[in-house]
């Protein structure tokens, strides 16, 4: 009996998903689901994709702080096992190249009850992948046990939250991260990745625009006394010392 209701459940919840917003589900499993825009569906073509360990490696490496400020611990937004299932699964479809992902993080204090989601989306070009996250790590509290459609439920709008910067590591290049302004001052963060230092030199977005953001965020933790004068003068000729 409780076998029979369990299946009922996850059948539900997946009829959910498919007449949601006009997405197809293309995978689903404890911890994300893997959608596409119900009008991509078949209409695809061959395109040459990036290199999906550099994408699962450059995934790994996104994170924010916690507290808003370059000084505070970093979250990192992917595991190592999520990342790894997430495009092993995206590249195994080979009918859409644009898609739309939900996935979850549990509160290791209450893992039954509370939960971080996190929606982005992913869409590949010849030798590039765009990512854009719509909500980062948003907190949900439940009263009793959750279940799956609390939170895999796609959503219409770009959620608005205070994370509104995202980094990652170094060691990745010919990589393009621009902000764009989307209600009440909060910003969508969006990541192009491409293949080799061909695609990248040729893109018609200028590299510039990340170093400007770079040294605006300085700026604004020095006017808000949040960094020292030293600080200040000390990141902001690292940054510049990079280019």
């Amino acid at each position: 009996m409780k076998i029979l209701i369990c299946s009922l459940l996850i059948f539900y919840s997946c009829s959910i998903i498919k007449k949601s917003n006009n997405y197809n589900l293309f995978h689903r499993s404890e911890d994300f689901v893997i959608l596409s825009p119900e009008e991509l569906k078949n209409s695809s073509h061959s395109i040459n994709r990036i290199d999906k360990i550099k994408l699962k490696n450059f995934l790994n490496s996104i994170y924010y702080f916690k507290n808003g400020n370059v000084f505070s611990d970093k979250n990192y937004i992917f595991n190592s096992t999520i990342s790894f299932d997430l495009i092993e699964k995206i590249y195994s479809f080979e009918n859409s190249n644009s898609f739309y992902i939900i996935f979850k993080r549990e509160d290791p204090i209450a893992p039954y009850s509370r939960l971080y989601r996190t929606i982005f989306n992913l869409t590949f070009s010849n030798n590039m992948v765009q990512i854009e996250f719509r909500e980062i790590e948003k907190n949900f509290i439940f009263g009793n046990q959750y279940n799956y459609s609390d939170w895999a439920i796609p959503i219409d709008s770009i959620e608005c939250n205070s994370r509104n910067n995202l980094y990652y590591s170094d060691e990745y290049k010919n990589i393009f991260y621009t902000k764009s302004e989307v209600c009440n001052s909060n910003e969508v963060n969006k990541f192009f990745i491409y293949s080799s230092d061909k695609e990248f030199k040729n893109l018609p977005l200028r590299k510039e625009n990340k170093l400007s953001d770079r040294l605006k965020e300085l700026e604004e933790l020095r006017i808000n006394r949040l960094i020292s004068e030293k600080e200040y003068i000390e990141i902001r000729n690292k940054i510049l010392n990079n280019l």
